[in-house]
């Protein structure tokens, strides 16, 4: 994190602005679909239907494991990947 001074304060709020356009543009369904089609992903945007691939795959569970644990573990996970290809 940088300290934030009252001179950058402003330019702080623009780029939190720019940050939610962001967000609110990929979970649009246009971003959705193409998010789905290009990397066989189910959409987070529950208006949006998955693509035939992920929805061969069945309906999706969502996992409600903290996302701390998971990147706390993905160090060793990579290692694993790294030692049986991938």
């Amino acid at each position: 994190r940088r300290a934030v001074s009252p001179d950058d304060a402003g330019q702080d709020r623009v780029m939190a602005s720019d940050a939610v356009a962001l967000l609110e543009f990929l979970t649009e369904a246009l971003a959705q679909d193409l998010y789905g089609s290009i990397n066989y992903e189910f959409p987070v945007n529950p208006a949006v239907s998955s693509g035939p691939e992920p929805s061969s795959w069945g309906e999706f569970i969502a996992d409600d494991l903290p996302i701390g644990d998971i990147a706390r573990h993905a160090p060793q996970a990579q290692r694993i990947i790294d030692c049986v290809g991938g």
